[in-house]
């Protein structure tokens, strides 16, 4: 494939500085794109599994599926770095803009002008949409598979053993971070001057690691149904459209495919094609293209029901090229020397709008909530405020915590939508906090020393050997401590919140539980006046200073008493 463009003097297949800064600035554009996930948590609950698994309180599967992405990558860096989010999210952001300069250079070894090499890489480095990906550490498998991916293509072109060797040896390793990759090489095949032969041996690889991954499922995709109908047409048409967006921040809210998608997606594929056929030189071009972006998605294309934007990784780079390459020959044919840099500009206002959506996604709310519309977001931000707040007020020696719900705190929402249900009793139970933290053990990473969590709608004298806590919407999490004070902390939170009701019926358990807690009878006098039971609250006020005269919690009945009167 070579550019029909003038050139001026030789096309320099070497690191020329030109290149270089070319793809130091791709890289630089994409991680500027990206910077926001350095500030977030851990995502949920998929890093928290990996990290448990990682830190040995839970069971690794015996698969070789994702073995370098979510075993020894998860291994070394909480062996390195501890569960410390800022270090897992630099790596990804660091092999995210790895790729956005191999995939610069792939197109640049394949004689593709430059302009076109900055505007596919580009635009595959702030590619809004992988928001998602970018703050999940278990990313990680996409962006390493992509990097084997991208290094498989750089080998496909050296020739002899070695170059066989190396494309085989970088497939292998691109595989075994994650099999979304597995069609890649098809991508080869559209190389320019490379033997066909090639795709021998990569072929065989991927067609043995096809036959294990439909008999050995990896962890996680077992429950994946797939199907060979018109499913693939709308996932394909799903996929055309989010990457083709430019105007919604959250188009992929729900993630499984539109119906209705083929109406803004279906017309890119005739324009490409009336290109290539007016434009012979753009045929190999655009076979390169979408050769690359089926690849990438084929693996995806036949589950039923999960469309999710992260398997636009391996593919965005192919269809970007087609468009970046179609824009380039319209306007050479407009004007030569001014191509580029319409080429230029447009990758800038698209820079631009992406940070505009991106920024858009990270400030959408559920309505009348702080929580994060995107499904991924939240589920983040309510692991984050939990785990933070613990850590900024509970011991770290802490062993047993009952994270105490009362009626009146839960809230349900839909999993993908982000809908509140007004009737919440009329859809299955879904607890945000408790999906979040995976059941509660997630917090173990971050205090060794707990032993035991339990999410409570009630709570009963079993819990009298665990610390309290309860949470707020956003999953911040208020520690009350232990015993009859933490009941007491407990209680005043839940009057501050207007659980009056609630409040009342934890005291009736708790007075039983530790009787020689005055303080736990002034808690139940406020909830009995809340609740237009002045004459009972009056009651238990001077039964208390009957019990406990003279002390500090008899004279602050009294004032109670005074400012009733």
């Amino acid at each position: 494939m070579r550019s029909d463009a003038p050139q001026s003097g030789h096309h320099n297949h070497g690191p020329a500085r030109a290149d270089l800064v070319a793809a130091a600035l791709c890289a630089a554009l994409a991680v500027w794109m990206h910077r926001y996930a350095l500030t977030v948590f851990f995502s949920s609950p998929d890093d928290l599994v990996h990290l448990q698994q990682a830190a040995g309180l839970r069971p690794i599967l015996p698969t070789p599926f994702r073995f370098l992405a979510q075993v020894v990558y998860f291994k070394c860096m909480l062996g390195l770095f501890g569960p410390t989010p800022f270090v897992f999210h630099l790596f990804s952001l660091a092999v995210h803009g790895l790729n956005v300069v191999l995939v610069f250079a792939l197109l640049r070894n394949c004689d593709l002008p430059r302009t076109v090499a900055v505007s596919t890489a580009a635009g595959f480095g702030v590619f809004p949409l992988f928001v998602p990906l970018m703050v999940s550490a278990v990313g990680m498998n996409d962006e390493l598979a992509m990097t084997g991916a991208l290094l498989m293509l750089h080998a496909w072109r050296r020739p002899g053993r070695a170059g066989l060797l190396l494309t085989s040896g970088f497939f292998i390793l691109a595989l075994l971070c994650k099999e979304s990759v597995l069609a890649m090489t098809l991508t080869g095949l559209a190389l320019p001057r490379t033997p066909r032969r090639r795709v021998i041996l990569p072929g065989a690889i991927a067609l043995i690691f096809g036959v294990l991954l439909l008999t050995l499922p990896p962890q996680g995709l077992g429950p994946y149904a797939v199907a060979f109908g018109s499913n693939i047409f709308h996932t394909v048409m799903t996929f055309t459209a989010w990457a083709l967006n430019i105007s919604r921040p959250i188009p992929d809210l729900v993630s499984s495919f539109d119906p209705a998608a083929w109406k803004q997606a279906l017309w890119i594929y005739p324009l490409l094609a009336v290109l290539a056929a007016l434009h012979r030189p753009s045929r190999p071009i655009m076979v390169f293209g979408l050769a690359w972006w089926g690849a990438g998605l084929l693996p995806v294309m036949p589950l039923k029901y999960q469309t999710f934007r992260h398997y636009l990784y391996p593919a965005l780079p192919g269809l970007f090229l087609c468009l970046s390459w179609g824009l380039y020959t319209v306007a050479m044919r407009v004007h030569v020397r001014w191509a580029p840099h319409l080429l230029s500009v447009l990758v800038v206002l698209y820079a631009l709008q992406s940070n505009a959506l991106v920024h858009q996604r990270l400030a959408a709310k559920v309505t009348t909530t702080p929580l994060a519309l995107d499904p991924v977001l939240r589920r983040q931000q309510v692991a984050g405020n939990a785990v933070g707040s613990l850590l900024e007020s509970a011991p770290r020696d802490l062993a047993r915590l009952t994270i105490f719900t009362p009626s009146g705190l839960g809230h349900v929402f839909g999993a993908r939508s982000g809908k509140e249900y007004t009737e919440p009793h009329a859809v299955p139970r879904y607890d945000l906090l408790q999906e979040s933290l995976d059941h509660g053990r997630a917090l173990r990473l971050f205090f060794p020393y707990l032993a035991n969590v339990r999410f409570a709608a009630a709570w009963t004298p079993a819990d009298t050997s665990s610390a309290l806590a309860l949470p707020s919407i956003d999953g911040t999490l208020y520690y009350a401590g232990g015993g009859g004070d933490g009941c007491v902390r407990a209680a005043l939170w839940m009057l501050h919140e207007g659980l009056f009701t609630q409040t009342k019926g934890f005291m009736d358990t708790a007075i039983v539980i530790y009787p020689a807690v005055p303080r736990l009878r002034i808690a139940r006098a406020h909830a009995l006046n809340q609740l237009g039971q002045r004459q009972a609250a009056v009651d238990e006020l001077r039964h208390l200073v009957q019990d406990w005269p003279g002390t500090a919690d008899a004279q602050a009945a009294r004032e109670i008493l005074d400012s009733w009167q």
